[in-house]
């Protein structure tokens, strides 16, 4: 099952994978990966740089600074990765073509997804240098998507019977965080409360983006004219959810350019807007409210945006002049407005580090 993430922008891992033969825990100096001059507008941008090979992306960031995603390798293989203290962390894969390490907590335990040696998906725990597969809830694939402080781990897994079902795993048990009824359902956020975000189907078919609190269900509700799609996918501890909603009916995942990324706080569901043109979706948020994701602007272009104080702003015009980057999406935003995502850099697609400079 593909990861049904982006809007474009995101290359699948599936997708762009080549023959890989990654091992694990393999620490790689980050040599001259290139960075901007001074910042101009208050940020400097930094390239994550890869294991060799010509494609990077970062897809969570954990305080303090640890950076979680993938790297290419010379040999044109895609492998999870960490960025932290100056160096990438090659995690490897489960013995597939491909992994991506999609979540890292404030304990160095990070999360995604690999192929195995038989080419199907699986969830992935990477700690004390390990890399372990999650298993599933009955079914031959599975996705890890995000861990929280305590390392409870949430995502989606196949059952015995086919579906897709929203999974937990946690001290050993995995468990089925079940539907509204219908045959689909995914985890895509925790926090440390053990808050749980997603989405789920009723019978009918149309995903309802989904709070699972102490063991009940309850619907976040979607935009007017409630349209009833939408997908949530962070929440942070203040119980802040941020996501996407459909703006035409349909399913959100079909329909094309009719998403608007939006925040659940307090009952309300807040339309994030967009940079001019129809649709955005929104990836990461703070305690401090900032949410970051990727917006269509009014040229068709794909752009990271940056949304505070009820402000969307292209990411691209935080850049100091002459970066040469065009930043298309962002994924994770850390406490203290560090931003990471994948962008166009010199003509490659490479991780970067958006961060504020002092008295910016």
């Amino acid at each position: 099952m593909s990861s049904r993430r982006g809007m474009g922008t995101r290359r699948s891992l599936v997708a762009i994978a080549a023959a890989l033969a990654g091992s694990a825990g393999i620490l790689i100096a980050v040599g001259a990966a290139p960075a901007s001059g001074p910042a101009t507008n208050g940020y400097s941008v930094v390239d994550l740089g890869t294991l060799g090979g010509t494609v990077s992306e970062g897809a969570g960031i954990s305080d303090p600074g640890v950076i979680s995603g993938f790297a290419a390798t010379a040999a044109g293989a895609i492998d999870a990765a960490l960025w932290r203290d100056g160096q990438i962390v090659d995690l490897g894969t489960l013995g597939g073509t491909s992994a991506v390490a999609i979540d890292v907590n404030p304990r160095g335990q990070a999360v995604g997804l690999s192929t195995n040696a038989a080419g199907v998906t699986r969830g992935f725990l990477w700690e004390d240098e390990t890399l372990s597969d999650l298993g599933t809830l009955g079914g031959p694939i599975g996705r890890a998507n995000r861990i929280n402080a305590r390392g409870e781990i949430v995502g989606f897994s196949s059952t015995l019977a086919g579906p897709i079902h929203a999974t937990r795993w946690y001290d050993g048990s995995t468990t089925d965080l079940g539907t509204f009824g219908g045959s689909f359902s995914l985890a895509a956020g925790i926090n440390d409360a053990g808050e749980i975000v997603g989405a789920a189907t009723y019978p009918d078919g149309l995903e309802h983006g989904t709070l699972w609190r102490h063991d009940e269900m309850t619907d976040l509700g979607a935009l007017p004219p409630l349209y009833p799609d939408s997908r949530a996918i962070r929440i942070n501890n203040r119980g802040q959810a941020i996501g996407w909603a459909a703006t035409a009916p349909g399913n959100v995942e079909q329909i094309v350019g009719a998403t608007h990324a939006v925040l659940w706080d307090d009952g309300q569901v807040i339309d994030l807007g967009t940079l001019g043109g129809p649709t955005s979706r929104a990836y990461g948020l703070n305690e401090h409210s900032q949410i970051v994701g990727t917006a269509r602007t009014a040229s068709g272009a794909d752009h990271a945006f940056l949304w505070q104080d009820g402000l969307m702003t292209d990411a691209n015009d935080l850049l100091p002049e002459g970066s040469g980057w065009t930043l298309t999406i962002a994924f994770g935003i850390d406490e203290q407005g560090g931003v990471v995502g994948q962008g166009i850099h010199n003509g490659q697609r490479h991780g970067f580090l958006l961060t504020p400079t002092p008295g910016g």
